[in-house]
């Protein structure tokens, strides 16, 4: 058999073999590099393995070492097999479920009768650390599914993960200091020698494989990495990242909230939260009229029979509530509102005069996303979309996507969202059960998409199986603090529904034609682009858009100072400036928390200011420099900025 063997520079080393070989023998006896000490696994075809899988055919190798991404991935996921080794040693009744790496370290998930505590925690990183002061073994050896569902004979969540992931009637396990089997769910290094630097850093509860049907799990979170310094980095960056996670922030800055009562992912909008999603509303309804497009509103429901009609019944159920029966009907909560506004088309007769119709609704949507995916507001079952649609003739198509990329590129140029990349999404033409099959309809629609990103110069990415079920599509993608990519603007390509709602208009020559919709998004949802402002200002909100625009502090509650804080608060709330006057705790006190709150400015009156019909103010951006000015000035340096929006 022939190996092909690529270096760090991707040369290729060509070895011919008469016998299999394992990833560690390859490496001693072909790979003639001074670092072999950093090696800890091997790519195999593209497929990551620990350095004793054989190589048995012919195959490409590449070898990884400690600083890759993959190798830090060993890394942890050897830690967490040790914490699965220690867990059994301490606590021999508990039953091991699952240990794997993710991308802030490893977890072990374990069923226990009692609920772990901080004495507990402490007792498992000691006997961690005591441990991995010796040197053993943690090897993978595989069965097939019926010796393995024999060898965990008495753990049901082994015997359910082995039945789901069984490969050609294969599983594997590691083995650890030859005592503690586990099952393998990833690729661990090869020997607790190489574990130096860990932290253990949670103790919280999971659902058994993620979902909230199953059982609750206890889970132990922990990191490693190679030295104490990548450790010490890696720990301050999650600690940074968590510090403006939006559910973070947004539970700080009074923003929204959840509560189980009430409904997982169901979101609720606290005070500051609504100004902020109102003012954000209204911006974008001025663009709207400014972009020609005429507002509508639609109910929440709708009949089964509408979404069978429109396709979403057969492609997109799984993410609909179950249908509400009463009197011989059945509605369903709206997952989208294409099919209403298709229905507000087609009530009138159409020329091709008539278009394009451009109908926009912030419409409330609820779909049904699994509760482990449920993720603040980036991920929820309840949101309100800036939703349009627009109903055009073929040849305004390309026209129509310029105008829905112009005004998207201005509204985020005024938010001043970063964006990772733009993607066109594609349809995989093997998947015959997500996509409408309809060839022509297809390359017509996706190659007038790449034609339009192309004439407007714009970089994107291709990518297959991520079109809507009718038609291609163009997004704007960002990463998350917690490094999830998700949409937040999408315009989208639909030669389908028009066909299944039968919607027409009379061309020039009186003939009838099917128009083409043209799916538009501004900013996504309202709770997704709320939780992305919070993310990439940390909350530190321009002054067109902060809850709390300026907070007045008096120096004591006299008569004279609390009457004059009055009359200035007043003269700002005139001219719709959000003004408060906070007049409880010390004055050092009240300031902290006015920073705290990231109030943009910070207005204090005393004795002085009394005296002279002044204001004395700083900024949350600039907080060491005192400014007094009359209220009058500061009224129009602040309308100034929130007209400019800057």
């Amino acid at each position: 058999m022939e190996v092909k063997i690529l270096d760090e520079k991707n040369k290729i080393n060509n070895i011919k073999l008469n016998q299999a070989i394992t990833g560690y023998d390859l490496l001693q006896k072909y790979y003639p590099s001074k670092d072999k000490n950093q090696i800890v696994a091997f790519f195999l075809n593209d497929k990551v393995h620990d350095l004793f899988a054989k190589i048995n055919n012919d195959a490409t190798v590449q070898f990884i070492f400690q600083k890759d991404l993959e190798g830090w991935k060993a890394l942890n996921y050897g830690c967490a097999l040790v914490l699965a080794y220690v867990m059994k040693k301490l606590y021999p009744e508990a039953i091991l479920a699952i240990a794997n790496n993710y991308e802030d370290g490893f977890y072990l998930d374990f069923d226990y009768q009692q609920q772990l505590k901080q004495e507990d925690f402490l007792k498992l990183s000691e006997e961690m650390t005591k441990v991995l002061n010796t040197n053993f073994p943690i090897s993978l050896f595989c069965q097939d599914l019926k010796t393995t569902l024999e060898t965990y004979q008495d753990n049901p969540y082994v015997q359910e993960y082995a039945k789901l992931n069984q490969i050609n009637d294969q599983i594997c396990s590691y083995l650890v200091n030859n005592k503690v089997k586990m099952i393998a769910s990833g690729v661990a290094v090869g020997t607790s020698q190489l574990i130096k630097h860990f932290k253990l850093t949670s103790i919280t509860g999971a659902y058994w494989l993620g979902s909230d049907k199953n059982k609750q799990l206890q889970r132990v979170t922990g990191i490693a990495d190679w030295t104490k310094e990548a450790l010490e980095t890696k720990i301050n960056q999650i600690v940074a990242r968590k510090n403006r996670d939006h559910r973070f922030l947004g539970k700080k800055l009074g923003i929204f909230m959840f509560n189980d009562e009430v409904g997982k992912g169901l979101p609720l909008f606290l005070p500051n939260g609504m100004i902020i999603k109102k003012t954000i509303q209204e911006y974008l309804r001025q663009q709207e009229f400014k972009w020609d497009y005429q507002e509508v509103a639609t109910p929440v429901l709708g009949s089964v029979d509408l979404y069978k009609k429109s396709g979403h019944w057969d492609h997109y159920r799984e993410n609909m509530f179950s249908p509400i029966a009463k009197d011989n009907e059945m509605l369903v909560l709206r997952p989208m509102t294409c099919p209403h506004h298709c229905m507000i088309y087609q009530a009138t007769a159409r020329s091709y005069r008539d278009l394009p119709i451009r109908l926009s609704e912030h419409a409330l949507l609820y779909r049904y996303e699994a509760s482990g995916a449920l993720t603040g507001l980036e991920r929820v079952r309840s949101m309100e979309l800036t939703d349009s649609h627009i109903f055009a003739r073929p040849d305004q198509m390309k026209e129509e996507f310029k105008r829905c990329f112009h005004l998207i590129a201005e509204v985020l140029r005024t938010f001043k969202i970063k964006y990772d990349y733009l993607s066109l999404s594609l349809r995989d033409s093997k998947d015959t059960e997500k996509y409408y099959q309809d060839d022509e309809m297809w390359n017509t629609s996706e190659n007038a998409l790449r034609e339009v990103l192309n004439e407007l110069k714009l970089k994107y990415k291709e990518i297959i199986g991520e079109a809507a079920f009718y038609g291609p599509k163009f997004d704007v993608q960002i990463k998350t603090a917690l490094g999830h990519e998700v949409t937040i603007s999408t315009i989208q390509f639909d030669f389908l529904l028009p066909k299944r709602f039968n919607l027409t208009y009379i061309d020039n020559q009186n003939q009838e034609r099917h128009p083409v919709i043209i799916h538009r998004g501004i900013i996504g949802t309202y709770e997704r682009f709320i939780a992305t402002l919070l993310e990439q200002t940390q909350g530190v909100f321009p002054l067109w858009l902060a809850p709390k625009q300026l907070v007045i502090l008096p120096i004591n509650n006299s008569e004279e100072i609390m009457a004059y804080s009055t009359v200035v608060c007043d003269a700002f709330k005139a001219k719709n400036i959000r003004a408060i006057i906070s007049s409880t705790e010390t004055l050092g006190k009240r300031i902290k928390l006015a920073h705290e709150e990231k109030i943009p400015y910070i207005v204090v009156i005393g004795n002085k200011e009394l005296k002279t019909k002044k204001i004395t103010y700083h900024t949350y951006q600039d907080q060491k420099h005192d400014l007094s000015v009359t209220k009058e000035v500061l009224v129009r340096k602040l309308l100034k900025e929130i007209n400019n929006k800057s």
